[in-house]
């Protein structure tokens, strides 16, 4: 990413910016470009992804253009796996105490289902605890990776991303 400097004339109006590489004036900062690249998701996209693929087909994320995803704000990381991983050993917890309930302990299937929630506990533990890890560490680089955004500009001609970080007066 190349860094650039705005100038501004003293009454405060902006002094269009040019592009180094192509002397194009089409500059927009990342925001203003993602905005105007950007076609979002219908309401209708996502219900037909809901039944068409469950819960996982509200994670599909649409295509997007190559200016919408170059200039695309960081995403704030979720811990996705910790959470379904979760889930799954709850759903295995119910099945278990209510096979427990109907059966008692002696019963085959009670004692295949513990070995089972056993073996779920031990790799549910691991994975939630390395995503949820993993999450806070991301989540830590989020501020720095959303100021550069806010601070990037695209030219829209050829491609070229810029940081503005000064701003010098005339």
């Amino acid at each position: 990413m190349r860094h650039l400097t705005r100038s501004w004339w003293p009454e405060g109006k902006p002094i269009d910016m040019e592009c180094s590489r192509c002397s194009s004036q089409n500059i927009k900062t990342f925001e203003m470009a993602h905005a105007s690249y950007n076609f979002g998701v219908s309401s209708g996209d996502s219900i037909v992804k809901f039944l068409l693929l469950g819960p996982l087909g509200l994670m599909i994320k649409p295509r997007r253009n190559s200016v919408a995803s170059i200039t695309a704000p960081p995403e704030k990381p979720f811990p996705i796996l910790g959470v379904v991983f979760g889930f799954l050993f709850l759903s295995t917890m119910v099945w278990l105490v209510s096979i427990y309930l109907r059966r008692g302990l002696d019963y085959r299937e009670t004692q295949n289902a513990l070995l089972f929630n056993a073996v779920m506990f031990v790799i549910a533990s691991v994975v939630v605890s390395w995503d949820f890890i993993r999450c806070a560490r991301a989540r830590k680089k989020y501020p720095e990776l959303l100021d550069q955004w806010v601070h990037s500009w695209i030219c829209l001609q050829c491609g070229t991303t810029y940081e503005v970080r000064e701003i010098t007066g005339r």
